[in-house]
Formats: C-alpha cells, sequence, structure tokens
C-alpha cells in the first residue's frame, strides 16, 4: 500500500514540473523589446519652447508601457506635462512597434487643464521613429496635434 502511495507522489510531481515547462518556456520567448530604455524626443511641430526632452521608457511583456521623463515640459501655456505617461504598445511588423501613451497638464495652481495623447511607430532595430500627440483641453476637445521624433539604447 505504502508502495502505491509512493507511485502516486511521483506522477503527482512529474505532472507538477510538466505544468511549470510552459512558463519557463514563456521567460525565453518574451519580446526582444522589453525591458529599459532610454530615450530622446524631439517636437518637431506646434513647440516653441522646451522642444526637446529625455527620459526613460519601460517596455512590459503583455504590452504596457510606462515613461518616465527626466525633461520638463510645458505646452503653450496650458501649463508643465505631468512626468510619467502610461500606455500600451503592440508589435505592427517585423522589428516594427506601435506605442500609445497618455499623460497630464496642469496649471500653475494644479488644476488638471489638458492631457497628451501620444501615437509613435518604432524601429526596434535603431529604437527610432516618430509620431503625433494630440493635446486635448480638460474639456475633451482637440486643442492641437504636434509631430515628434523618437530615438533611444537599451539601459
Amino acid at each position: 500500500m505504502l508502495l502505491r502511495f509512493a507511485t502516486i507522489a511521483r506522477v503527482f510531481a512529474i505532472l507538477g514540473v510538466i505544468g511549470m515547462l510552459p512558463s519557463f518556456t514563456l521567460a525565453q520567448t518574451t519580446d526582444p523589446l522589453v525591458g529599459s530604455w532610454n530615450f530622446k524626443v524631439t517636437v518637431t511641430g506646434g513647440c516653441t519652447t522646451n522642444c526637446k526632452y529625455i527620459g526613460m521608457i519601460a517596455f512590459n511583456q503583455g504590452g504596457t508601457v510606462v515613461e518616465q521623463r527626466g525633461t520638463a515640459v510645458e505646452y503653450n501655456g496650458l501649463g508643465y506635462v505631468e512626468r510619467t505617461a502610461l500606455g500600451t504598445w503592440r508589435s505592427i511588423g517585423t522589428l516594427v512597434y506601435r506605442l500609445r501613451m497618455k499623460n497630464f497638464i496642469f496649471d500653475s495652481t494644479g488644476k488638471l487643464s489638458a492631457s497628451i495623447v501620444g501615437t509613435s511607430d518604432i524601429t526596434r532595430n535603431s529604437f527610432s521613429g516618430s509620431g503625433t500627440a494630440q493635446i486635448f483641453k480638460a474639456t475633451g476637445t482637440l486643442n492641437e496635434t504636434t509631430s515628434f521624433t523618437i530615438s533611444g539604447t537599451r539601459f
């Protein structure tokens, strides 16, 4: 009887190890974009001051992205852009990805004055690309659309 329980226990142990194998495999198949990158952005349209900024961006497995700017950016009297942006990313071709991110602009009193939704396509080989940023007033109406270029290097 004891031998039978030991055999059953071994079978369950083997099945447990086999059940864990897909999780080990997933770690090996992570997209090469996943990880932290240093980046530089140049706003190429609609900008008059503070048109260049730097920061870090983290691409997470599963398609989320977090950006942390190291440079303060102000948009046409609306106020300063919050330094953290959140969004999504996805592959749209071989080594080409589409990013979509959102952050907020607060006036000098701390009141929300606008939000920004940026969309960009980047090529992972050189981590470079371009995109547009739509700036919406707090009421939800489109205030302006600007264009930008982005480049980065692995951290």
